[in-house]
């Protein structure tokens, strides 16, 4: 995991169509969430980039529960040009 002055920067970029604000939470799709959790083998509150074609780019924090995995949206990070 990529670390710059204590604050831990996405490296998983994951489409998503769905409305961002912050503090949204983002279910994710049963591959989605298997390709974070047992792919990339990120762990609870990880950093994830996420963007859906119309808002920018959001930074989020993966949540990998059982049932429905999903991405807590934090902050915009990148706007849609």
């Amino acid at each position: 995991r990529c670390v710059f002055s204590g604050i831990k920067m996405p490296q998983v970029r994951l489409y998503i169509d769905l409305p961002f604000e912050k503090g949204a939470v983002l279910p994710l799709s049963a591959d989605q969430g298997h390709y974070l959790m047992h792919v990339m083998r990120l762990q609870s509150g990880d950093p994830v980039a996420v963007f859906n074609g119309r808002e920018g780019e959001w930074s989020g924090a993966f949540q990998p529960h059982k049932r429905t995995p999903h991405i807590l949206l934090e902050s915009q990070h990148l706007n849609q040009s």
